[in-house]
């Protein structure tokens, strides 16, 4: 199977599409525009049938980008009158285009999921060392009370040696049972 180029794969990366469908509407000069007449208008830079663009022209209606209007087209041949749709980008989309389109929109939608999953793995860090901090702290607060304990033993102890007070320590009632 042959590689195809970045051009290629571009010409089927649906956020492309939408861009250019939305630049096509932007850079001509006429109000509004038929399926037909945006599907002939970007058939070399994307590669799409006239069902396609109508779901890209769908999604920009849905986005704000685009308005669709319900126009008429005149048959000479018949004499008869069928109802079209019409579409024209609006001011929301001409922002939209000027600050990147979808792709630049894409772009800026990972580095933000790529900072947030570097936030959530530092985060995680942060807590199991906060964790173990915290169980050693813990393991030396038991420990140091243990041998705190110990030394208070051996100088009441060698208190009571030095003074000979052991007699106040006999004269304690003790429980019985």
């Amino acid at each position: 199977m042959e590689k195809k180029s970045h051009f290629e794969e571009a010409k089927d990366n649906p956020l492309f599409k939408l861009d250019v469908v939305l630049m096509f509407l932007w850079i001509h000069d006429k109000f509004t525009y038929t399926i037909d007449e945006i599907h002939n208008g970007v058939l070399t830079e994307i590669n799409s049938d006239d069902n396609e663009i109508s779901l890209i022209l769908k999604k920009l209606d849905k986005d704000g980008y685009v308005t669709t209007f319900a126009g008429d087209k005149f048959n000479p041949d018949t004499e008869t009158t069928s109802y079209i749709n019409q579409f024209c980008i609006t001011f929301d989309g001409k922002i939209f285009l000027k600050q990147g389109g979808y792709n630049l929109e894409d772009i800026r939608f990972r580095e933000q999921n790529t900072k947030l999953e570097t936030l959530k793995s530092d985060q995680i860090k942060r807590d199991e060392f906060l964790k173990t901090l915290t169980i050693w702290i813990a393991v030396g607060s038991v420990l140091s009370a243990f041998y705190y304990s110990i030394e208070i033993y051996k100088e009441f102890h060698l208190f009571l040696h030095q003074h000979d007070l052991y007699w106040i320590w006999e004269t304690i009632p003790k429980r019985t049972k």
